[in-house]
């Protein structure tokens, strides 16, 4: 065999593994359930449906908050998932804007799904709700509630425990302890907020548990998250 081709054939090995390897990535399965979590105003409906929007196929988004309205929120998670199951027998996928209280890996367990959380610093957060108050004219009790709720997604979304993901870091001053004085949080939730409260200096937080992805909204446009997410998992949907 000459050198020439020699080289020739493995040239033509080479570009052959390549080859199937860029073909491989693309043949990856499309989820069958894409979970976003986050706090609210976090920005993960204005991902949802963004998503949603930009897919060709037939994707349905299920909003926790929507049943939580409708049946409450001892009820909310049941229900979803009972909506959830019906469309998957259907062969249909869905995008869940979900909370930090619905667990549906046990669930799905035989569904291939993926699992997104959609950050925004604290600080952030609490910019994008005052902004919200004054578009929508809450009342002081409103706006209290809405405060609230904010603190208490976000801690039971991040922890301290470092053997998770690093996020990012807490300033104290972000935090009005006054606003929970009154509003119920598991024990575990509420020691995580006390620890904050009483710290004199910046707390660093960690996910409480692992995710497929981690999105910024505050260093992300939602047009990049999408395409970022399609990229990832949905190359030729």
């Amino acid at each position: 065999m000459t050198f020439s081709r020699f080289l020739l054939l493995h040239f033509f090995a080479f570009f052959l593994v390549v080859t199937f390897s860029v073909y491989a990535e693309h043949l990856k399965p499309t989820p069958e359930v894409i979970l976003l979590y986050g706090t609210s105003c976090s920005g993960k409906s204005t991902l949802a449906n963004k998503l949603q929007q930009s897919l060709k196929q037939s994707w349905s988004i299920l909003d926790w908050d929507n049943y939580a309205e409708e049946f409450g929120d001892d009820l909310a998670s049941e229900s979803l998932i009972n909506d959830l199951m019906q469309y998957l027998i259907n062969n249909k996928r869905i995008i869940i804007d979900a909370q930090p209280c619905l667990e549906l890996e046990n669930t799905l367990i035989n569904y291939n799904i993926k699992t997104v959380l959609v950050y925004a610093p604290l600080k952030t957060l609490i910019s994008r709700d005052d902004a919200r108050n004054t578009l929508l004219k809450r009342p002081e009790k409103r706006r209290k509630y809405a405060r609230a709720y904010i603190y208490e997604t976000f801690f039971q979304l991040y922890e301290r425990n470092s053997t998770n993901v690093f996020v990012d870091e807490v300033n104290p001053a972000d935090v009005q302890p006054d606003l929970l004085i009154h509003y119920p949080l598991n024990e575990a939730t509420y020691n995580f907020f006390q620890q904050i409260v009483q710290s004199s200096s910046v707390v660093l937080i960690y996910t409480t548990r692992e995710y497929d992805l981690i999105i910024n909204t505050e260093l992300l446009d939602v047009n990049s998250a999408v395409e970022q997410i399609r990229s990832k998992w949905i190359a030729f949907d």
